[in-house]
């Protein structure tokens, strides 16, 4: 705050207004610094991944997204013909 205010009275400038946003300023930087760090993670570990699946293609493909529509269409028939039935 009186490096602000130092600051402030140097150049000519109402101290209590912009020291003030000075030290907001300063109060936010480690927040802003945190978020960008995490923005940085981000980008890399997506980059990461890309490059991993890239160099191993042959993974196995189960179709388990597959098999549960099957089951589900599966299901809605019988649950059709239960209907009919009665």
């Amino acid at each position: 705050l009186p490096l602000c205010m130092g600051a402030c009275d140097a150049i000519g400038n109402d101290v209590m207004t912009y020291a003030f946003g000075c030290v907001a300023l300063v109060a936010m930087a480690p927040i802003i610094s945190i978020q960008i760090i995490g923005l940085i993670y981000k980008i890399k570990t997506a980059r990461t991944k890309k490059m991993f699946v890239q160099a191993s293609e042959s993974f196995v493909d189960y179709g388990y997204h597959e098999s549960r529509a099957r089951h589900a269409a599966r299901q809605a028939i019988e649950a059709e013909g239960e209907v009919s039935k009665e």
